[in-house]
């Protein structure tokens, strides 16, 4: 909470219009009270199944995490899901 109020402070004081209005918040302003709040507490996640499975975990350390990886790229793959076979696709977004 204190990262909150700090945070509107500081926009203020450089003139920034935090009324909600007809709008909601300034972007800027959402992700930086987001971004400190993920510093003080790590990322939560609400809902548990979207936590990666082993596949997508080791998909995303292996191949989107390695220095050699090439923004825009994809992983297709059949490998099990739910005990199945199944055909797979991870997509990473960047922000």
């Amino acid at each position: 909470m204190d990262f909150f109020l700090a945070e509107t402070l500081r926009l203020k004081q450089y003139g920034k219009d935090l009324s909600i209005g007809h709008s909601s918040l300034p972007a800027i302003f959402a992700y930086r009270v987001a971004e400190g709040f993920n510093r003080k507490v790590g990322e939560l996640v609400r809902h548990q199944p979207n936590l990666p499975d082993v596949w997508e975990d080791h998909t995303i350390k292996s191949k989107f995490q390695s220095a050699d990886w090439k923004q825009g790229e994809f992983v297709e793959q059949e490998a099990q899901l739910n005990g199945k076979e199944a055909y797979r696709v991870l997509i990473p977004g960047y922000y």
